[in-house]
């Protein structure tokens, strides 16, 4: 038998008294409090539905706004290739850890809105990356810097020359010997060759080159893999399907090894991964090991030795069953295999791969030595520059891109020297940590509004062209 709640509505046998329009819950389960649905006796739906719908109503009327007219005009002198609705593709290039990647991008009216890799560039086969992708999201990003700024008053770009050559006159008496450049990763041909001849005029000048995620550790050992070719892949703390330069290409070769077509012979390719965290290579690899990035040399020591390298093989080293698989097979498969190690890991290991690969024969086959980037001279280290910076020797100096004064070594003390320097100019898309603590911050354009070249992780040479007139004051690396 239903008993009577207090608003009339029966309750359930067993409900405490009140608790008549929902079923009965124990207090240490029940999310709400007790009695929360019950609808409070001074208040009927009925009346509550009218204020609410009242309130609705003027709320609507408040926020009506007129919109101001907007008029279509067409265009006084129609462009040749231009068809409203009708979209234009242009091939231009970006660039990844300081490489170019071939683009297609999609353009409405002279609006750029896609981006997507261009099927005839070597480095990328029609593939991109995500940060391609997001490249036409910072073009029209309103948090760019839009205008030149000094001590955060805007200026003009010709007020920005004038106070640069200003500071640059006094330098040329001694070479400029304290005049330093600071920047990204560059490939670009004509940037290269523009820094070149600044070194030429101010021979007593430096040039740094800085970013977190470096291949510094690498040095002249840079190779070229064929993946097409490589029956096994063994790589040390290497995510060379994801974060590689040439990581587009990669991932094209490695999976069309994946790829069975035919049944008849049909054989895939077999990865061995050992990394200390996981990454898009290690979730492809058909054995994978996590080890602690300062175990991998040992790692890789353990399988040199056994391949008969010539290196002392270290002891109490785990995972033989991983070992015993890794030398087994990159023994049956000489000429077809592939060792790669990340650019996280110290340069012996990078040496230790390079002599693994040439004893199995895959040096020539499936590895080959990357094509020379041809850098100007007079480049010192960032440490060095930060020292520098420390003893007060640099009176200018000019960054280009990135934003060291957040992702310099903290045991540096960058943002210390940094302070230090007679006048800092700071050339980035975006106003951050090192903008604001330089003298002048100069817009950089986006490379969807300006000229210019970059070059491949393979040598191939792209030009970066402009699809869009540049929507805020802004110069090039190559106007700097």
């Amino acid at each position: 038998m239903n008993y009577p709640g207090a608003n009339g509505r029966a309750r359930p046998p067993g409900a405490p008294k009140g608790s008549a329009s929902r079923p009965y819950h124990h207090r240490e389960t029940d999310e709400f409090a007790s009695g929360a649905s019950e609808w409070p006796d001074d208040l009927s739906r009925r009346e509550f539905l009218r204020l609410a719908g009242a309130t609705l109503a003027l709320a609507g009327l408040s926020s009506c706004t007129k919109q101001p007219l907007e008029r279509i005009v067409p265009y006084v002198k129609q462009p040749e290739i231009v068809i409203p609705g009708k979209p234009l593709r242009f091939a231009t290039a970006t660039q990844y850890s300081g490489f170019g990647q071939g683009l297609l991008v999609t353009a409405y009216e002279g609006r750029p809105t896609k981006i997507e890799g261009n099927p005839t560039h070597p480095a990328s086969l029609g593939a991109t990356t995500v940060w391609a992708q997001a490249d036409v999201l910072d073009l029209y990003d309103p948090d760019r810097a839009q205008t030149v700024t000094t001590g955060g008053a805007i200026k003009t770009v010709g007020d920005f020359w004038d106070a640069l050559n200003l500071a640059i006159e006094p330098l040329k008496a001694n070479g400029g010997a304290a005049f330093r450049i600071l920047s990204e990763p560059i490939s670009s041909p004509t940037l290269l060759a523009q820094l070149d001849r600044i070194l030429q005029i101010f021979p007593a000048a430096r040039w740094c080159i800085w970013d977190p995620l470096n291949r510094d550790t690498i040095g002249g050992a840079e190779v070229m893999c064929d993946f097409s070719k490589a029956k096994i892949v063994v790589a040390f703390d290497s995510d060379f399907l994801y974060a590689h330069p040439y990581a587009l290409r990669y991932a094209r070769d490695f999976a069309s090894r994946r790829r069975v077509i035919e049944p008849d012979g049909a054989a895939m390719n077999r990865l061995y991964a050992a990394e200390p965290t996981p990454t898009i290579t290690g979730s492809n690899a058909d054995h994978r090991i996590a080890v602690a990035a300062r175990d991998i040399l040992p790692l890789a020591q353990r399988i040199a030795a056994e391949l008969g390298v010539g290196v002392a093989a270290p002891r109490n080293v785990a995972n033989a069953d991983w070992i015993a698989a890794v030398v087994y097979d990159i023994s049956a498969s000489r000429g077809g295999s592939v060792v790669i190690a990340g650019e996280t890991q110290p340069p012996e290991l990078h040496k230790l791969v390079a002599q693994m690969n040439a004893m199995l024969g895959n040096t020539g086959n499936t590895v080959s030595p990357a094509p020379a980037l041809s850098l100007p001279g007079n480049r010192i280290t960032l440490r060095d520059l930060v020292e520098e910076m420390h003893r007060g020797a640099v009176e200018l100096l000019v960054v280009l891109g990135g934003n060291p004064r957040y992702d310099a070594p903290a045991d540096f003390n960058f943002a210390d020297a940094f302070n230090k320097v007679k006048l800092r100019v700071h050339h980035s898309i975006y106003f951050n940590e090192t903008s604001r603590h330089a003298h002048w911050h100069v817009p950089a354009t986006h490379f969807l509004e300006s000229w210019s070249d970059t070059r491949a992780f393979d040598g191939s040479i792209s030009i970066v062209q402009p699809l869009i007139e540049p929507m805020y004051v802004g110069v090039s690396a190559h106007e700097i």
